[in-house]
């Protein structure tokens, strides 16, 4: 069973934790500058962290090691790593051989309320 993660459980690890000093804040800001993103920008990368998450939980669930999970979609550990992480975006081809590898099966679905939605759902 794939475990659920919490939505601020995700940014946490992503993000770090939120800090109330001035001097984390100012070195964050001097550290990186973050262009601003739309809401729909958003949105696709807290799906994309959803759905890495999802991948990291079931290749550990089946007790599968991130260089065996590379070796069996013929990738670099590094990949699965970055994938993971939610660092990179992958294909349809590397969705689909990784699901497949993991005994995960990825359906499209339309949309109910608008028709330019779609639905990944790894089951």
């Amino acid at each position: 069973m794939i475990k659920a993660v919490g939505f601020k459980k995700l940014l946490r690890r992503k993000f770090g934790r939120e800090s109330g000093s001035e001097k984390d804040s100012s070195r964050r800001q001097r550290a990186k500058v973050v262009r601003i993103k739309t809401e729909d920008d958003i949105n696709i990368r807290t799906k994309a962290l959803y759905y890495s998450e999802l991948l990291r939980s079931r290749r550990k669930e089946l007790g599968i090691t991130q260089q065996e999970l590379a070796d069996r979609i013929g990738r670099g550990r590094s990949y699965v790593n970055r994938i993971e992480k939610g660092e990179t975006d992958m294909q349809l081809s590397s969705l689909l051989r990784i699901a497949d590898a993991l005994g995960l099966a990825v359906r499209l679905e339309s949309g109910q309320r608008d028709r330019n939605q779609a639905e990944v759902r790894l089951l």
